[in-house]
């Protein structure tokens, strides 16, 4: 039984190795355990092992194949209602929940942060757009959310701050207030999370004296006065101070929620992200490549913020290594900085900080023990640094029936600002490449100047220029990996 458990995890994990490990005793165990003779054996190994590669019963793909057409049917017709629903079934994985909601901004699909007048527990559909739940953020917890909701279904939406609070301000403390507003669940209520966050006190002071006045039968002053009259008297004055840094609030939205909501730190530099690295979310694929294909190790180019950098001690060789976590657009991973790379950091004065861009040179190893190769930092770069590290090519897309007179000229000008003349001693540059567009033709015209230095300011000054999306990148291609030493058998 303990050999056929082996077997059984190596078709499960599709280990290649294994399985060629374990052929010879299947065959063996066949004749001694049930006379069945090699040939035959062999034959129903080769079954076992086209199984391996990803096999279902019939009856189990066919209730797939139901399942999937009704999703995809789902999905193409009520977009926005099935990624709500796929959101919320994920609710508790924060690594599926951030490639699904990169998936729905892909699909055009806003994700809006959640608001007291709007939200459910859950995800839900607002407008045509999905809005988080109140119960997604932390530390304000289902029960309260649940009687912000019966509050507002009971008595209708909420008017204003003072309103949520003299309905509300009894079933929540002043800690969850604050949470509430920094997950941008107060945006739709006309002050700025600033704003709430400095009355946020004294407005629940007040409505806590209002509870009491009224339960006492006791008026106030504002009971004397019309409706219209107590809308321009402020029962805790508002001051007029300016909205909190975007990157404050994107902090606050990650911390509270898990998730950058009204943006992401890197959104900027998503075209810089797409045109030199491999997406973190897609490691686990590089990892099956390696298993499938049998090669040790492969070279990528990753790139992410910072989200933590320690060092430690290794238990054998008594050196520091450094731990490096970084986040991109929709996934995360953690990856090995040895000796030789964190010289390199400290000869070019690099220090990692949290919320730092970085663009790394790294070696995936393959992984037959986990879904992600293990990755060891060869080289390490301030992401703005790309364009001109690892550009090969520039495209520049130029349209007929949107060109400027003077367009190819400003370019051209551009392009000789940033020129390189070739020598020895010079730095590669980047060839340019002009694409005219002319109704059904597209006409591709070589530059045979100086290559130029393609840096960020080259980009945006040709957006400027052309408009967005005017030009794309060819990277240049990746280094192979550096050989694996491994210890030689028999002592040789």
């Amino acid at each position: 039984l303990g050999g056929a458990d082996i077997l059984r995890r190596a078709i499960g994990k599709k280990k290649v190795d294994v399985m060629a490990e374990q052929r010879e005793k299947f065959i063996a165990g066949c004749k001694t355990a049930s006379d069945i003779d090699a040939e035959l054996a062999d034959k129903i190994w080769e079954k076992i092992k086209i199984f391996a590669g990803y096999g279902f019963n019939k009856s189990h793909s066919a209730a797939y194949g139901v399942v999937s057409y009704q999703t995809a049917y789902l999905k193409a017709n009520y977009p926005v209602e099935f990624m709500a629903a796929v959101l919320t079934g994920e609710i508790e994985n924060s690594d599926k929940l951030a490639f699904l909601i990169n998936a729905c901004r892909d699909m055009g699909i806003d994700i809006l942060p959640p608001d007291v007048n709007t939200s459910g527990i859950s995800f839900s559909v607002d407008n045509g757009k999905i809005r988080f739940g109140l119960g997604a953020i932390k530390g304000c917890g289902e029960a309260a959310a649940g009687k912000i909701i019966a509050s507002r279904e009971n008595d209708g939406p909420f008017t204003s701050f003072l309103d949520f609070c003299e309905r509300c301000g009894t079933e929540i403390n002043s800690r969850m207030l604050e949470f509430l507003t920094r997950a941008g669940a107060f945006d739709s209520l006309g002050l700025r999370r600033s704003q709430i966050l400095a009355v946020a006190e004294p407005m629940m002071a007040f409505a806590a004296q209002q509870a009491k006045d009224k339960a006492s039968g006791q008026g106030s002053l504002f009971d004397l006065l019309s409706d219209d009259d107590c809308e321009e008297i402020e029962a805790v004055p508002i001051p007029d101070i300016p909205e909190f840094e975007w990157m404050e609030l994107l902090k606050s939205e990650k911390e509270l929620l898990g998730f950058y909501v009204s943006g992401h730190p890197l959104q900027p530099q998503a075209e810089l992200l797409k045109a030199f690295t491999t997406p973190l979310r897609s490691l686990n694929e590089v990892n099956q490549k390696m298993i499938d294909n049998k090669s040790d190790s492969v070279s990528l180019r990753l790139a992410g913020m910072v989200t933590s950098y320690t060092v430690k001690i290794g238990k054998t060789s008594q050196k520091p290594f450094g731990v490096l976590a970084i986040e991109d657009l929709d996934g995360s991973c953690e990856i090995l900085l040895y000796e030789r790379a964190m010289k390199m950091l400290k000869d070019s004065n690099m220090e990692l900080h949290p919320n730092d861009s970085v663009i790394l040179e790294v070696t995936a190893k393959r992984n037959d023990e986990s879904d992600k190769p293990r990755l060891t930092v060869e080289k390490i770069h301030p992401l703005y640094k790309a364009p001109e590290l690892f550009t090969e090519e520039l495209y520049l897309h130029v349209f007929q029936q949107e060109l400027q007179s003077d367009t190819l000229k400003q370019l051209a000008d551009l392009c000789k600002e940033k020129r390189i003349p070739r020598s020895e001693n010079s730095p590669r540059g980047a060839k340019v490449i002009v694409c005219i567009v002319t109704g059904k033709e597209t006409v591709f015209v070589e530059s045979h100047l100086d290559p130029v230095k393609v840096d960020t300011d080259m980009l945006d000054r040709i957006e400027k220029i052309s408009g967005k999306k005017r030009y794309r990148i060819k990277s240049v291609e990746l280094p192979p990996p550096p050989k694996i030493w491994s210890k030689p058998k028999n002592g040789a």
